[in-house]
């Protein structure tokens, strides 16, 4: 019946189109995720976060159009410290192993309520003893490679995420992986 009244199929097109829109996609936001459960719908809650921020970009964009300098540093004040500094709490964590290093130690240290009988001269005393350091180093060492899994994980999530508004402001909707690469490409 609707084929007769389009016989080329322009009201399939536009509808299938009309899908692919960011405008649309984010005004369909709460009755998508009503319908999700559990992660799917975490995923859902920060995507729309990060695509209002992204959004909120692009206007910055085009209302400082001849202002760069400014707009770089909104940009940067508003979004990049936070994540600049997100990726280098792994660093930081690096850092303790290299200073208090077994072998080859940065700074000489002796443990409270040491057992050898020479003195503590020019050496720093730990708060540890050397029980409670031999403890304290796995755990140290588990949780920064957790918070270090944790920091690249965040920032591949936002890169994905990023390419998906890019995508659908573009209108493009399935894509084979030859297009997608060179849509990375482009916007990269």
């Amino acid at each position: 019946m609707l084929r007769e009244k389009l016989p080329d199929g322009r009201s399939y097109k536009q509808k299938r189109n009309e899908s692919n829109n960011i405008d649309v996609y984010m005004k369909n936001y709460k009755h998508r995720y009503g319908k999700k459960k559990g992660l799917y719908k975490l995923d859902c809650y920060y995507e729309n976060k990060i695509f209002k921020k992204i959004d909120y970009i692009y206007d910055l964009a085009k209302r400082m159009r001849n202002d760069k300098k400014s707009f770089k540093k909104n940009i940067l004040q508003n979004f990049g410290y936070r994540l600049i500094f997100l990726s280098l709490i792994p660093l930081f964590g690096i850092v303790f192993p290299i200073i208090f290093n077994e072998k080859y130690p940065l700074i000489d240290v002796c443990y409270k309520g040491h057992t050898h009988t020479s003195p503590c001269n020019g050496y720093y005393e730990l708060l540890f003893t050397e029980e409670q350091w031999k403890i304290f180093l796995p755990i140290y060492t588990t949780l920064l490679s957790l918070l270090t899994i944790l920091v690249l994980s965040i920032n591949f999530y936002i890169l994905i995420k990023v390419l998906k508004y890019e995508r659908l402001k573009c209108g493009k909707g399935k894509m084979s992986i030859k297009e997608y690469c060179r849509f990375c490409k482009d916007i990269y």
